[in-house]
């Protein structure tokens, strides 16, 4: 499997170095093959930063199989989103009509065909409801937060 390791620190009391050492040690545990990874280095927050914003333009390319983090911690990047069990994501999406939560389906799974990363959809009248997890692990990778966030940007009530 490829993956990219995705290192970054939102404290002044954490080290990128020290996740990367674990991180790479953990995919060779698994017998992963890392193609690039990614270090974000000074408290980033939650602002978007050029390993984020590399990671994300290398994910379009499919360069990667999953992403491998050192925290699930991520789920204030992606507002309104719930995170279950720590095994996957879910939000429900609101609409005043059937035929917009129908097209906010179709963009979804454009998006979702064109990221090689399906979510479970539910349609009802009026609302939407999204579940994502990365099913190779059975659970959360950076991946899922990345289409949550691309989710979310396809979202025009």
């Amino acid at each position: 499997m490829r993956i990219a390791i995705y290192a970054r620190v939102s404290t002044d009391k954490q080290d990128t170095q020290n996740q990367l050492v674990q991180l790479r040690d953990f995919a060779t545990k698994q017998g992963w093959h890392i193609t690039r990874e990614y270090v974000d280095d000074g408290i980033s927050e939650l602002k978007p930063t050029a390993g984020l914003n590399q990671m994300f333009a290398d994910a379009d390319r499919h360069r990667f199989d999953l992403v491998l983090f050192w925290a699930l911690n991520r789920q204030n990047q992606v507002d309104g989103w719930n995170v279950i069990d720590e095994h996957h994501l879910r939000k429900t999406f609101k609409f005043p009509d059937f035929r917009k939560a129908l097209g906010f389906v179709d963009r979804v799974g454009e998006l979702a065909e064109e990221q090689g990363h399906h979510p479970d959809i539910f349609l009802a009248w009026g609302k939407v409801e999204i579940t994502t997890w990365t099913h190779k692990i059975n659970g959360l990778t950076e991946s899922d937060f990345i289409l949550a966030a691309k989710i979310d940007q396809l979202y025009k009530p």
